[in-house]
């Protein structure tokens, strides 16, 4: 499987769509297993020694920007729950 960041940025794009309409489980396991083949054949495909391979994991899945606003998100999600 070749991976193009077009086939990234579409499947960014999918998910977002997914997690906005809280999938049942098995979906959200069908979603979780796509992505993650994409992902895991985007990072064999750039046939990096091992040691690189871990450090270009390690940078994709770091915290970032997606992250940050589920977090602020859940946070006024409790909020309002409280509320």
């Amino acid at each position: 499987m070749t991976v193009t960041e077009r086939d990234l940025a579409n499947a960014v794009f999918e998910l977002s769509a997914y997690v906005s309409s809280l999938p049942s489980k098995e979906e959200a396991e069908a979603i979780n297993s796509a992505a993650l083949k994409i992902f895991a054949a985007w990072i064999a495909q750039q046939g990096l020694p091992n040691e690189k391979a871990h450090e270009l994991f390690n940078s994709v899945v770091a915290p970032g920007p997606i992250q940050a606003a589920a977090e602020q998100g859940r946070k006024r999600w409790l909020q309002r729950r409280s509320s």
